[in-house]
């Protein structure tokens, strides 16, 4: 029986993988489809520099990712830098992410404001995932913080990252990050710090890939598993290059999906009892005090919000030519009445545009008389149409003038 190990995919956890694995004494065989490991945190050159193809950082609460960086003599490496967010909104960038930036975010009514604090809260203050499993984001969110809270801030984020599977994105996605990103920041809420790797992230993959080789750890770049059948005595696995046995197959990342496992399904006694620890604690019963005063307070005050004020029925004013106004004697919103005049044209066109006609009229006249005296008939009466056209063109240009 093979004592090997195989692990699939050569991403920051197989590699780690193969590292213990390794570092104890087994023998490990890599498989990686692409030609370089990385996974997630593949680089690329770019300017004699790798940059990652993915945007990357960590949170203060990574810390095993912080002790492999020790481990490996990386870990002077990582930056810890204040973060700043921002949000795309009305045509302007507003700042967001704190308590204060929410109050000064003019996007959302006061109303939404409390809401979407409310509900952010609550994700930050809840433990366990299980009720977050069987429900949308959009569902979600639509119930505990309403419709404009989604089409200003949550929508928008979750179209851009899931496109047409916006929709679909289970409760426990956001329900993740929101709750990690809450505990990377300090005890106050108003700051956070996020780590990053001066040269990239990829300076981890290249110094465990230097490490595998260093401790005989086959690695097989650019050879795809196809499949994976049990044998008598282990498992058979199928690559591009043919077929190899091995004791064990690590396929997944599987330690998260593990440890999910044992806790199992939660009955709802326990959910209870950690819903009421939840409202136990110090600070939601601050948020929601303050909430309740906010609310129900005495106090006289304005709601604002933008606003749009329509007729009941709308008429269109259509003018009978084309002009340019020299002054507006109505505004927008006032009540006019039948043959009530609107506005003042512009009459400087006009009066060169008559010039004009009068001119032509003069021309034809002129025409006229001297094909008269020459006896040319047939001329003379196109002269005369002549006149009379630019004759009807002059009146309708005095009477727009004049009107």
């Amino acid at each position: 029986m093979s004592t090997d190990i195989a692990i699939v995919g050569a991403g920051l956890t197989g590699l780690v993988a193969a590292y213990r694995l390794a570092s104890a004494g087994r023998k490990v065989t890599v498989f990686e489809r692409y030609p370089e490991a990385g996974g997630l945190v593949a680089c690329f050159d770019a300017g004699g520099e790798r940059l990652e193809c993915f945007y990357h950082h960590i949170f203060t609460t990574d810390t095993d990712y912080v002790a492999l960086a020790e481990e490996l003599e990386l870990g002077h490496t990582v930056d810890w830098l204040p973060s700043r967010m921002g949000i795309y909104s009305r045509n302007r960038l507003w700042d967001f992410g704190t308590p204060v930036s929410l109050l000064r975010f003019k996007p959302l009514p006061w109303v939404d404001k409390i809401r979407f604090g409310w509900s952010t809260l609550f994700l930050n203050r809840t433990a366990d995932y299980h009720e977050f499993e069987t429900v949308t984001a959009r569902d979600w969110i639509l119930t505990h913080a309403g419709h404009k809270v989604y089409d200003t801030v949550w929508g928008p984020l979750l179209h851009q990252k899931f496109a047409e599977k916006a929709d679909d994105v289970a409760m426990v996605w956001l329900w993740g990050k929101v709750y990690l990103r809450g505990r990377s920041r300090s005890t106050t809420g108003m700051g956070e710090r996020l780590g990053y790797m001066r040269g990239s992230f990829g300076r981890l993959v290249e110094v465990l890939v230097a490490r595998l080789r260093d401790a005989g750890v086959q690695l097989e770049f650019a050879n795809p598993v196809k499949r994976i059948t049990r044998t008598g005595d282990g498992l058979e696995v199928q690559s591009r290059t043919g077929a190899e046995r091995f004791a064990r197959v690590a396929a997944a990342p599987v330690g998260t999906s593990l440890r999910l496992l044992k806790h199992g399904q939660i009955n709802p006694a326990r959910r209870l009892i950690r819903k009421w620890r939840l409202f136990e604690r110090k600070s939601f019963w601050i948020a929601a005090a303050a909430t309740v005063l906010l609310c129900f307070s005495f106090w006289p005050y304005r709601v604002s919000s933008d606003c749009v004020v329509e007729p009941v029925k709308k008429r269109f004013v259509v003018a009978p030519f084309a002009g340019v106004f020299e002054k507006s004697l109505v505004r927008p919103g006032d009540v006019v009445g039948a043959n009530q005049k609107l506005a003042q044209m512009d009459g400087r066109e006009l009066r060169m545009e008559l010039a004009g006609v009068v001119a032509k009229y003069q021309q034809a006249h002129k025409s006229r008389d001297v094909n008269v005296a020459a006896g040319k008939t047939a001329a003379a009466q196109i002269d005369v149409l002549e006149m009379q056209i630019q004759d009807q063109k002059r009146q309708l240009l005095e009477s727009r003038i004049k009107n």
